[in-house]
């Protein structure tokens, strides 16, 4: 077995998992969460190239050959789709700021059925809803009207003018869900719409995910939209809205389960949109305010990445709007570019984000110059002989390098890659603004994966700052230099002179023959001669 490179891309094929030409595409759900996946993967695994490229559902001979020349060009894109009319890339876009008519919104009306009914983004659109004009909610939870603050949540809907159902339902389950359809079908009320916000987050590296992990957090997403599709059928609705995530679109590190659960939503939403039924899924950031659903280590995780936790009130007009919209798949999220995009783009460029105009902007302002060093810095190994400034330029990057990941500086080998010892790029980011204001240098974002450890990163400082390497020889010389004077001025003990007189000769012994060792090219073409001279030396016979 031959190891490949882990440089060489990794090409992943799918088949009718997005959509690309047109909305009226056959799109297969179950293909989606690859996408999800693999995105998060990407993102893991920085050194490693990894591209999705999907074919037709119905492909034939001719898709093959494209999928073939696609692979064959350096194109630099990582998302791509292979259709009749041409090879497709994806790109996140802007929507248009234009004021919304009645025609372009969704404005909730009869019946309203929200799974994750009980939970913080739960309540809030059911309040919403109501205040809109819905006349009943059925609230969906695992604990229905036993969940902590159901209660309260009723009475509010009741003094806005609305009645409520509180169903302790697993959504999981495809007779619960069936039976749930059937009790609001006997109560009379007008099933309008259907808001599928069940699920769950969790932090896990692809690497720890087993099948037990990764069923608890797809069963919510994917098995309760699929139940609650199959089983209203063709039924008039006036929205079918999926809350997916930004992670199923532009990936998200730790979160691969979550990314491949939302993932389904969008290619649900696609597919009952081909079939000419109603269906939007929102790709969410992060929900503001308290009792939201996600992780206090997803939201910790989701603010450094520069995603921006929006107003819930911002969130639900979004909502309305989606809904009301032609587009099977939405993005609301609030996003600080000038954070998420060099992390985004820290080992490769990602082409995803191009077309955002401040994404634009920072790529053409984004330079990796360098600039003038500090000049107490500077100035500082500058006064030094080039083999102490060497030293303390090392010891000053082994002691950002410590802070930043979270290590005692006597953890850090000079030669260890970074990547070993917990590297990312948002720690990557971090390192390298640190770096940045330490030398007054303007080091690009990828500076610590191009040069992985302190020792090839104090070389590429050093250099930019304008140090000379240290010759190490003249180095030892004028060490040597200053030894005879201090040995000359000892008043010692004779034992104690045995004793130094010893150690001087052993040193002497060992360093000719580590110059004899590095004189000698190759030891296969040695003598026996040179080789017991070698041996010799260094036992000191």
């Amino acid at each position: 077995m031959v190891e490949t490179s882990r440089t060489a891309p990794v090409w992943f094929v799918t088949s009718g998992a997005v959509a690309a030409a047109g909305s009226d595409e056959n799109v297969s759900p179950l293909q989606a969460p690859i996408w999800g996946v693999v995105q998060a993967a990407g993102l893991e695994n920085p050194d490693r190239r990894f591209i999705l490229v999907d074919l037709p559902a119905d492909r034939d001979d001719e898709d093959i050959a494209a999928l073939g020349a696609a692979l064959a060009v350096q194109h630099g894109e990582d998302q791509l789709a292979v259709r009749k009319a041409g090879l497709f890339a994806r790109r996140m876009s802007r929507a248009p700021r234009t004021e919304a008519s009645d025609g372009d919104t969704w404005t909730p009306r009869g019946a309203i059925l929200i799974t994750g009914g009980t939970g913080g983004v739960g309540s809030r659109i059911a309040r919403w809803a109501v205040r809109l004009g819905a006349e009943h909610v059925v609230l969906v939870s695992r604990s229905g009207a036993g969940a902590a603050g159901a209660a309260v949540l009723r009475d509010e809907l009741a003094a806005l003018g609305a009645s409520s159902t509180f169903c302790a339902c697993d959504v999981s389950d495809r007779d619960q869900v069936a039976s749930l359809l059937q009790d609001i079908d006997r109560s009379g009320v007008e099933l309008t719409a259907v808001i599928h916000a069940a699920g769950i987050g969790e932090l896990a590296f692809i690497g720890d995910i087993d099948i037990a992990r990764l069923e608890a957090v797809l069963a919510p997403k994917v098995a309760g939209a699929r139940h609650l599709d199959e089983l209203l059928g063709d039924r008039p609705l006036d929205a079918f809205v999926l809350f997916s995530s930004g992670a199923a679109v532009w990936g998200s590190k730790g979160l691969a389960s979550y990314a491949a659960g939302n993932a389904f939503l969008d290619g649900l939403a696609q597919a009952r949109r081909a079939s000419g039924r109603v269906a939007t899924s929102i790709a969410w950031g992060l929900w503001g305010g308290d009792g939201m659903g996600e992780s206090a280590d997803i939201r910790e995780y989701l603010h450094r990445t520069g995603i921006r936790a929006m107003d819930p009130d911002h969130a639900l007009a979004a909502l309305s709007r989606a809904a009301g919209s032609h587009e099977a798949l939405s993005i609301v999220a609030d996003i600080d570019w000038q954070k998420f995009a060099p992390a985004y783009t820290m080992s490769r460029h990602r082409s995803l984000i191009d077309e955002i105009p401040e994404v634009r902007a920072l790529h053409s302002s984004d330079g990796a110059s360098t600039g003038g060093a500090n000049s107490s810095l500077a100035d500082e190994l500058k006064g030094m002989s080039p083999a102490a400034a060497e030293e303390v330029l090392l010891e000053t990057i082994r002691e950002i390098v410590a802070a930043v990941l979270g290590h005692r500086r006597e953890e850090i080998d000079d030669r260890r890659p970074f990547m070993e010892l917990g590297l990312d790029s948002l720690t990557a980011l971090e390192l390298r603004s640190r770096l940045n204001r330490r030398t007054g240098l303007t080091l690009p974002s990828t500076v610590a994966f191009d040069h992985p450890s302190v020792r090839e990163l104090r070389e590429h400082i050093q250099r930019n700052i304008g140090l000379a390497p240290s010759s190490r020889t003249s180095d030892v010389l004028e060490e040597l230099d200053k030894l005879w004077p201090i040995l000359s001025s000892l008043d010692v003990e004779n034992g104690r002179r045995v004793n130094i007189v010893s150690r001087l000769d052993d040193l002497l012994v060992r360093a000719k023959a580590r110059f004899e060792l590095s004189a000698i090219e190759d030891l296969e073409t040695a003598t026996d001669e040179e080789l017991f001279d070698i041996i010799d030396n260094e036992l000191g016979l």
